[in-house]
């Protein structure tokens, strides 16, 4: 899948405001847990990069392409993007992302998303 897709799907997971019971004053989130983010497909040909200033006098500016960097950085940075900048700290605590296909959180009982047949349809039934 596009980095892009999966990024929006978990932003929208994590952030909760699709649950019929969303209150602003609790906390009812998801937890995330990303397998598999080497699969992750992302474009090529983008011009996106890393700028690393840390401000310290005789430290130089790092600039590297995001594409070369780890998936696991640039999955972050894409679902930190599209979350709000007052709750991003809060949210992306909440966000496990692993390369591989064995994760720690197998005692308590994950569910599957299958992310290729999901759809947000928040269009009232009458």
């Amino acid at each position: 899948l596009p980095i892009v897709l999966v990024s929006a799907i978990a932003a929208v997971i994590l952030d909760d405001k699709i649950k019929p019971h969303y209150y602003p004053s609790t906390d009812i989130g998801d937890y995330i847990i990303l397998l598999n983010a080497d699969s992750i497909i992302v474009n090529k040909n983008s011009k996106h990069y890393i700028v690393n200033n840390p401000g310290r006098v005789g430290s130089a500016l790092t600039i590297k392409n995001a594409v070369d960097s780890l998936p696991k950085f640039t999955i972050e940075r894409a679902i930190k993007g599209m979350l709000s900048t007052t709750e991003t700290k809060r949210l992306m605590r909440r966000l496990n992302i692993y390369s591989g296909e064995t994760h720690p959180h197998e005692a308590q009982n994950p569910i599957k998303l299958d992310l290729n047949n999901l759809s947000f349809d928040t269009k009232k039934v009458i």
